[in-house]
């Protein structure tokens, strides 16, 4: 009878302890993105809440609606290169050995004249990386499709699928 009692208790032990690190496998570290004023400062530039064809080159199409969201991990300057259709556009200087560039555009219901991105972090997973957004845009704003941009450099990530969360929030005074 104790042999039998022990021997249970030893499968619910290891059950639960599988189920455990099961859980714990799925997730692995938040990472937040570094900051760099010339990489910024190149988006601000290039990229903007308004659709806009000249923009829409770095992503190689012009297609507006949710399934043309997308989110390009980018880990070496040859992929920064193959995605910029103008070869006239000076990129900025990125240590790719220790940084990883994440770019993207998203669908947003309503047309507004403002957004912000006011966080984002990764959520890197087993076996895909999680892109986790809070974006604010103003009360006001008209019914009718528009892409907002993002973009972030991150501390090197592996080369992984990335799902795209966005929470956008109704902000009063956001004029």
């Amino acid at each position: 009878m104790k042999i039998r009692f022990f021997t249970h208790t030893a499968m619910l032990l290891t059950l639960a302890g599988l189920i455990s690190c099961q859980k714990m496998d799925t997730f692995h570290e938040i990472v937040e993105p570094a900051i760099s004023e010339n990489v910024n400062d190149f988006f601000q530039t290039h990229f903007s809440g308004f659709i806009n064809p000249i923009h829409e080159h770095f992503f190689g199409d012009n297609k507006v609606g949710h399934e043309s969201s997308k989110c390009i991990l980018i880990n070496s300057k040859e992929e920064f290169e193959k995605h910029i259709s103008d070869s006239s556009i000076e990129l900025p200087e990125i240590d790719f050995n220790q940084y990883t560039l994440i770019v993207g555009r998203h669908h947003m219901i309503y047309r507004t004249t403002k957004y912000v991105i006011v966080e984002q972090k990764i959520v890197s997973k087993r076996k895909k990386l999680e892109l986790n957004m809070t974006v604010e845009r103003p009360d006001f704003a008209f019914t009718a499709s528009m892409m907002f941009y993002y973009w972030g450099m991150y501390p090197k990530l592996p080369s992984k699928p990335v799902h795209v969360n966005a929470d956008i929030r109704i902000i009063e005074d956001l004029r």
